[in-house]
């Protein structure tokens, strides 16, 4: 065995010996402390203080908050009495009965205080981890409405949605994972909305979820509830805006917050609400309405403008008219490649001008996108690499998909456009049809916790196309959609 091997494993005995005599150990013991520190590997930002309170009575106070210095005065007059006020102010205090609930009261950013006129241990939730100010999601932004968006802190998410959504009926269900680093899930539902069946399913899930060694962020929760059906088209809905999170709870959906990430997930997901908007419901219905259209006709330009222009140019090209035709044979003399290919070559460059503006900083990325567009667009048509029919085509097409609102369906928009380009190019016009309705039929076959993935198209429910493709002037809660059960047809 490597020497680092056998230190590692040394290490993780050690470790795993301690956790279990701090499970057993009372935190009042005198050989907690010494055990707590080794627990957490004696880091630098803990902080030990000893102090009596008025009774001479001894108080250990220990934490990990950054902030430490500016509290610590009053968070230990609260903890030698055992009591529960600072000054004027209340704080949350939890009695803490082992050692193993030190630890985690530390690590969750809590104030521990041993002793005191009682012996006992408490947590004083009085210490805050440092987190940004909330602001607008950049993915999200709105002209009107709230310009506000979650953090990297699921209590202070969890404050920014109570100030949208202020029901005593909202319930929060709290799921920590110890092996992968205590993260914590929460699960908030508005009990009476959400479907009893949709809160015990994600439980379920949560309850059986493997996270192995880490959770990273919100999307390993995603995947995960995806599931194996889920791996190709999203059925859980990502955001970041606590409006958005606030009118999803209250029409009976469940959100869920991870630890350290700023995305909330929605559950259950259908394909039109990938296609919603908080600001739809912040203007005039029938502009809502026609905005809605046009990002679904965006989403079928973006997925098939490229296949249909190979078919055409192809396979069928009795279908062009003459003028068309003739304008196209022309733009390609000297062009050495044929038309699938040329499509290629610009759809990949695309792509990668697309992962180039955004690894670059916010401005400078998107002038590299739109320079690099041109520069090289110019450039191959000036080389004869490719005609203008293809750049326009593909033009077409990069600007249609920035017009799809969900980036988890752009996704999958990006990568089966090149499917149908294939199909294009070896089968024509009848190709590119059999492969979108070959999508069609998946999208039939999936559900999102119970619920079908093209409601309330198929089946078809005119009370859900009300506010879901359409746009209510006022619309109520869409039991339709989000309380679907087989036994209702209307």
């Amino acid at each position: 065995m490597r020497p680092s091997a056998a230190l590692d494993a040394a290490c993780e005995a050690a470790a795993s010996r301690i956790n279990a005599i701090l499970v057993e150990l009372t935190p009042a013991t005198p050989e907690a402390l010494p055990l707590l520190r080794e627990a957490l590997g004696s880091p630098p930002d803990l902080a030990m203080r000893r102090i009596e309170d008025d009774g001479g009575h001894a108080v250990t106070v220990l934490t990990l908050a950054p902030d430490v210095n500016s509290r610590l005065t009053d968070v230990l007059g609260a903890a030698a009495g055992g009591g529960s006020r600072v000054g004027s102010d209340t704080v949350a205090t939890d009695q803490l009965r082992t050692a193993g609930d030190a630890l985690r009261a530390l690590l969750d950013g809590k104030y521990v205080a041993v002793g005191g006129s009682k012996g006992s241990a408490y947590a004083l939730a009085h210490a805050q981890f440092p987190q940004r100010q909330p602001m607008e999601p950049p993915n999200e932004v709105v002209l009107q409405g709230p310009h506000v968006g979650f953090v990297e802190s699921t209590g202070a998410n969890i404050a920014i949605l109570r100030q949208f959504l202020r029901s005593p009926a909202l319930r929060i269900d709290r799921f920590t994972f110890p092996q992968a680093g205590g993260v914590a899930v929460s699960l908030l539902y508005v009990h009476g909305a959400a479907k009893p069946e949709l809160v015990a399913a994600l439980r379920k899930r949560l309850g059986t979820f493997d996270p192995g060694y880490s959770i990273q962020g919100s999307n390993t929760v995603q995947q995960w509830l995806n599931g194996w059906r889920g791996r190709v088209l999203p059925l859980v809905e990502t955001t970041e805006r606590p409006d958005k999170v606030a009118r999803s709870l209250q029409e009976g959906r469940a959100a869920l917050f991870v630890d350290a990430s700023p995305v909330a997930l929605l559950a259950p997901a259908v394909f039109v609400s990938f296609f919603e908007m908080t600001g739809d419901h912040l203007v005039m219905p029938w502009v809502a309405t026609l905005l809605r259209s046009l990002r679904v006709i965006s989403m079928l330009l973006a997925a098939s403008v490229s296949a249909l222009f190979v078919a055409v140019a192809t396979v069928n090209v009795n279908v062009l008219p003459l003028a068309l035709f003739n304008s196209i044979s022309q733009s390609r003399q000297g062009v050495p490649f044929p038309t699938v290919v040329e499509i290629l070559i610009m759809e990949v460059l695309v792509e990668v001008m697309r992962e180039a503006s955004v690894l670059m900083p916010g401005p400078l990325g998107q002038s590299i996108a739109v320079l690099g567009a041109i520069i090289l667009g110019q450039s191959a048509v000036a080389a004869g690499i490719v005609s203008a029919p293809v750049i326009v085509v593909v033009a077409l097409g990069y600007i249609a998909s920035l017009s799809i609102p969900s980036y988890d369906l752009a996704y999958v928009i990006r990568v089966a456009r090149f499917g149908l380009i294939g199909l294009g190019a070896y089968l024509g016009l009848n190709g590119v049809f059999w492969g979108l309705a070959l999508g069609l039929v998946g999208l039939a076959s999936l559900t999102s916790f119970g619920v079908p993935y093209l409601s309330p198209l198929a089946p078809v429910r005119p009370t859900g196309i009300a506010d879901a493709v359409l746009r209510q002037a006022f619309p109520g809660r869409r039991d339709s959609i989000w309380r679907w059960s087989p036994s209702r047809r209307g």
